[in-house]
């Protein structure tokens, strides 16, 4: 479970109350926080703070990426979706 809190273009760095969610309408995604090999994906929608908590299981480093096709060209993979360390990263769990 995550909570988001939405952010407005009044108010940009003032996040409004949270609301927990489990899942997310594709119409809604903006994003994801994906690590594979720790079998997380959290979605997350526009314009928002998004909180979560997860128990790994076991400690390591794990690549994460966004699996939200947002950038431009056929099919939303283009442009930013490919530029080396732009929507990916590397998770520490300790």
């Amino acid at each position: 479970q995550a909570t988001v809190q939405a952010l407005s273009m009044d108010t940009p760095n003032v996040p409004g109350p949270g609301k927990a969610y489990q899942t997310l309408a594709g119409k809604d995604l903006a994003h994801t926080f994906t690590v594979a090999g720790l079998k997380l994906n959290v979605p997350m929608p526009v314009s928002s703070v998004v909180t979560f908590t997860f128990n790994s299981g076991k400690p390591g480093t794990y690549p994460w990426q966004c699996n939200a096709p947002c950038g431009t060209g056929p099919g939303g993979v283009a442009g930013p979706m490919l530029m080396p360390g732009y929507m990916v990263g590397t998770l520490h769990v300790v």
